[in-house]
């Protein structure tokens, strides 16, 4: 009995004084770095999502997810692989950190051969810690590749099997449950977006639609409320602490971590809207246009002047869906790149063509330069007039702007008619 007083005494102290003993403290900032890991997941799941809704361009999406997933996880390198025609091989689409020997030695995999090939067969996950011990890999991937930890995750969309995709550590690692919850997310969106390209090529883009509106919810429901869930567990964390000694250190770092919590729920709801498909059939393309110009303007403080020709008329789902997107695409590369203060939109139709056009007064670029990162906005535009068998130019040079205009043909469509897309760099 004499024991216990003293340690009630003791937290009744605390309490009084708000300094919190070593054990309180050690408990808040584990669950702070908690927090702050699964705001890392949630953020790249939410930028694979962004990319996937960018690109139409499979290979683009998987080595950028790839790439992305790799740094936030701290791994050395992973690789993508798809059923061929046959189901009966894999083949590999993507690889980030494999020498060039691996990446020629296993371009195929027969489903059953291998770790790989294991996880294609039976449709489920394989995590090895210590692979050395394997005897389902050819001592060829562990002598040259120096590979200690493997995980592969089937990837599965509609109860399809379409591919595999593994990542590996060169240090033994045991991948935790927080991280296996990481890969299948990651998982289930690179499948959807593979299904997505099919359906680009099949150039089926009601489909196409219906496919994004169920990603739109997919991350409407796990990743943003997620989010939520986060920001108010940090919300209500900060309210428990009061002012005293470290306590104000973990104060700070709870407000960082709250800080990155809304900024990604902020991109969360960016993602949603940009992936969602039936604002078209809600308010059409004018109407969404200039619904969009308004939302850019007040985001970024530029001038924005608008032409909307009255004489548009009804257009077919997928025109208007692409040339929204191009305007979405151009709008976002001025708010990053241009420095504009002021951006001219003209939206007409004339001699069975739509007209879009985007011009701003900003830095400008020389569009004659083959693409870089930052230009992949670009080449996503001109897939996106390509697919409605139109054409995008861009004009511009430094110091002196930018203009990007798509013209779409609205009349002729069902029969194959139309111009087909090329990317026309200019100069002004």
């Amino acid at each position: 009995m004499s024991t216990s007083k003293p340690k009630l005494a003791q937290r009744t102290s605390s309490r009084r004084t708000g300094v919190l003993d070593d054990a309180s403290l050690e408990s808040l900032m584990f669950r702070l770095k908690e927090m702050e890991q699964r705001s890392r997941q949630l953020t790249v799941v939410n930028a694979i999502a962004q990319v996937v809704a960018r690109s139409p361009e499979i290979s683009d999406i998987l080595e950028q997810s790839l790439n992305r997933l790799l740094d936030v996880m701290d791994l050395e390198g992973g690789a993508i692989f798809l059923l061929d025609e046959s189901k009966e091989e894999l083949v590999q689409v993507a690889s980030v950190g494999f020498s060039e020997q691996y990446n020629r030695g296993l371009h195929r995999i027969k489903v059953g051969d291998q770790l790989t090939g294991r996880v294609a067969r039976y449709g489920q996950p394989i995590f090895v810690e210590d692979i050395s011990k394997d005897r389902r890999i050819t001592s060829m991937v562990k002598k040259s590749e120096d590979i200690q930890s493997f995980a592969g995750i089937p990837l599965h969309s509609k109860d399809r099997l379409l591919g595999v995709m593994n990542v590996i550590s060169k240090e033994f690692r045991r991948f935790d449950p927080s991280e296996v919850s990481l890969l299948s997310a990651v998982g289930d969106q690179l499948a959807v977006a593979i299904d997505n390209a099919h359906l680009f090529e099949q150039n089926a883009q009601l489909a196409l639609v219906e496919e994004r509106n169920w990603l739109a919810r997919e991350i409407h429901d796990t990743l943003a409320q997620g989010l939520v869930a986060l920001v108010l567990q940090l919300e209500l964390a900060i309210t428990m602490l009061t002012d005293a000694g470290d306590i104000e250190k973990v104060k700070t770092s709870l407000r960082k971590a709250l800080e990155l919590a809304r900024e990604n729920l902020e991109e969360a709801r960016r993602s949603v809207l940009s992936l969602r498909g039936d604002r078209m059939t809600r308010l059409g393309l004018a109407k969404a246009v200039r619904e969009l110009l308004g939302k850019f303007s007040q985001d970024t403080g530029i001038i924005v002047s608008t032409s909307i020709s009255r004489r548009l008329g009804s257009l077919p789902i997928n025109v208007e869906e692409g040339l929204y997107r191009i305007a979405q695409e151009a709008l976002a590369n001025v708010r990053k790149h241009s420095e504009a203060k002021k951006v001219r939109v003209s939206l007409q139709r004339r001699n069975g063509e739509v007209h879009l056009m985007i011009r701003d007064d900003g830095v400008g670029f020389n569009p004659t330069i083959g693409p870089s990162p930052e230009h992949f906005g670009i080449r996503g535009m001109g897939e996106r007039a390509s697919l409605l068998r139109g054409r995008l130019d861009i004009q511009s040079r430094p110091g002196h702007g930018s203009l990007v205009r798509a013209v779409v043909p609205v009349e002729g469509l069902e029969d194959g008619g139309g111009p087909i897309s090329r990317v026309q760099p200019h100069s002004l």
